[in-house]
């Protein structure tokens, strides 16, 4: 008797909604962490206030800007051309941002806190959704390459975040 070899493969309709959902939430933690970061850079005060203004935050939402039109890109590659739409990424983008306090209304130090608080969780975001993507199929090398890129550059900032809160909170490095 032979035996038959039966694989179950996911749809691409399965897939394309996988993709979708991550796209969707990627593209809206990007526009808020931009628009926080943006708005870090406005708020920022005192003594660290050059280094923090221009060399901090400044650093950390031009990244992100440059990142956002490529991810877009290749969603609307993958996914669909709703991807573009500015009233969902803004609609969702606002969930995000209104999680975390809002730096005008807080200290530099705690700025800076709240900003490691969200790149670790967008790294956390990463992890969870390539682990997700890869298992069931639906990552490409080239999504791959993008989410690991785009973990690498937040994870600077992370360092970045962490040596300006060490000394204010007593951060044991």
């Amino acid at each position: 008797m032979q035996n038959t070899i039966i694989v179950k493969v996911e749809s691409a309709d399965e897939h394309t909604e996988k993709l979708r959902e991550f796209y969707f939430s990627y593209i809206a933690y990007l526009r808020a962490s931009y628009v926080w970061f943006h708005s870090a850079h406005h708020a920022t005060r005192g003594v660290s206030f050059s280094g923090d203004h221009v060399n901090l935050y400044a650093r950390i939402y031009q990244y992100y800007s440059e990142q956002i039109d490529g991810v877009i890109e290749k969603g609307i590659a993958q996914v669909g051309i709703e991807l573009a739409c500015p009233k969902e990424q803004l609609a969702a983008a606002t969930q995000i941002v209104c999680e975390y306090p809002s730096p005008s209304s807080i200290s530099p130090t705690a700025i800076a806190a709240t900003g490691l608080c969200m790149v670790k969780d967008l790294i956390a975001f990463l992890e969870e959704q390539f682990t997700c993507l890869e298992t069931c199929g639906a990552l490409s090398l080239g999504l791959n390459d993008l989410m690991a890129a785009h973990a690498n550059g937040i994870e600077d900032f992370v360092y970045l975040l962490k040596q300006r809160t060490a000394v204010e909170m007593e951060d044991g490095l």
